[in-house]
This record gives C-alpha cells, sequence and structure tokens, in this order.
C-alpha cells in the first residue's frame, strides 16, 4: 500500500528496511538509520521527531539530546 501511494512521486520513497528487521529495532534506530542514509546524499540534512502531545513525555525519554517537534491539537 506504501508503495502504491507514493508510486507517482519523484521525491518519497518506500524503504524496507525496518519490516525487513528479526527484531523491532525501535524508534531511536530507525531516525538513524534514515539520518545516514539522508546524509549520504546531502551531509547538511537534519531530521527531526515529530509526535503528537501525547506521546511526548515517551519521545523526550528516548532523544534525550535530540530536537523534537511537537504536534498539540487545540480546542
Amino acid at each position: 500500500m506504501c508503495r502504491l501511494a507514493v508510486e507517482d512521486s519523484s521525491w518519497i520513497r518506500v524503504d524496507d528496511w525496518q519490516i525487513s528487521q528479526t527484531k523491532n529495532p525501535g524508534a531511536q534506530q530507525s531516525k538513524q538509520r534514515l539520518t545516514d542514509r539522508l546524509r549520504h546524499q546531502d551531509p547538511s540534512i537534519e531530521v527531526v521527531s515529530i509526535c503528537g502531545g501525547d506521546a511526548l513525555p515517551k519521545f523526550q525519554s528516548t532523544f534525550k539530546k535530540e530536537k523534537i517537534i511537537c504536534v498539540v491539537n487545540r480546542p
């Protein structure tokens, strides 16, 4: 389904790396893999984590020294 969703895009790709792992690599390892792949093409690239307000406490403990963007719904 993901491949179908991006088949007409010239800049979005699907990577099978995470699902090909024998166990779940987790968010931190997955983000590092993405960062490494993107910086191979452009060393100035910065990857940030985006999460909802409900996930912020977990993200803050997982990514202690990294930038996190938190999206919060307003009433």
